[in-house]
């Protein structure tokens, strides 16, 4: 009994020492040798240009004499920055880029089949998500670059852009879909599919429809308007 033990624990202890050997994990950007660099992190909530100055990062642990070795992280990738002044980066200076709010891209990891997830936009935790400034001598070093606005020989401009809306239902929060077991609905610890948030229930006894209202601004109407597309989810129990 005990060979058997000890052989199986060696298996385990194998398969466990070649599964980190082969991972990639997205905070490799902290340190190749142990957490050693500094970082100042920010919480961001709201997809939009976002600006830091250099009074508001000024006493962080960062190297802000070097401002070329800066760079921004989030979601385990590197983001592209824009620096006002890359050569003297002082007081009244800038950094900016582009930030997006935190969606459900990171719960489907939790997902045993990533298509039972309720709502791929909405995050089941937190609707923040953290961006990472550091400085690292190393590179590359993502940056947006300056162009000419030239508009000389510009081709005539479209009639009409498509833009994507998404509508958020966060009335009420479903468990997912339950096990019946004993003649009793079971919801366990792990996540399952669609658990999430959603919107009142429509049924034959209570409210029977539900109005959803899509913003479009300053709709093109024109001859050659393209079709919407319409897209949703529906759950339900039985």
């Amino acid at each position: 009994m005990k060979q058997t033990s000890l052989f199986l624990f060696s298996i385990l202890f194998a398969i466990l020492s070649s599964s980190s050997a082969i991972a990639q994990y997205n905070n490799d950007w902290i340190s190749e040798n142990g957490f050693d660099k500094s970082y100042y992190r920010l919480s961001v909530s709201e997809s939009a240009l976002h600006r830091i100055y250099f009074e508001a990062i000024e006493d962080a642990d960062l190297d802000l004499q070097n401002p070329a070795n800066l760079k921004l992280y989030s979601r385990g990738q590197q983001v592209p920055i824009w620096i006002s002044d890359e050569q003297d980066f002082g007081p009244g200076d800038y950094i900016e880029f582009v930030a997006e709010a935190n969606d459900g891209e990171l719960d489907q990891q939790l997902l045993p089949i990533s298509s039972w997830q309720l709502n791929p936009a909405f995050s089941l935790f937190s609707d923040a998500i953290g961006y990472y400034l550091l400085s690292h001598a190393e590179g590359p070093h993502l940056r947006f670059q300056e162009s000419q606005n030239d508009l000389s020989s510009a081709t005539q401009p479209y009639p009409y852009f498509m833009q994507e809306v998404w509508i958020n239902h966060t009335d009420v929060f479903t468990p997912g879909t339950p096990t019946r077991l004993a003649g009793v609905n079971w919801n366990f610890h792990s996540f399952e599919a669609c658990e999430g948030w959603r919107s009142t229930m429509i049924s034959n006894q209570g409210i029977s429809s539900l109005g959803v209202i899509v913003p479009t601004p300053n709709p093109y109407l024109g001859p050659d308007a393209p079709l919407c597309n319409l897209s949703s989810k529906i759950i339900g129990l039985s």
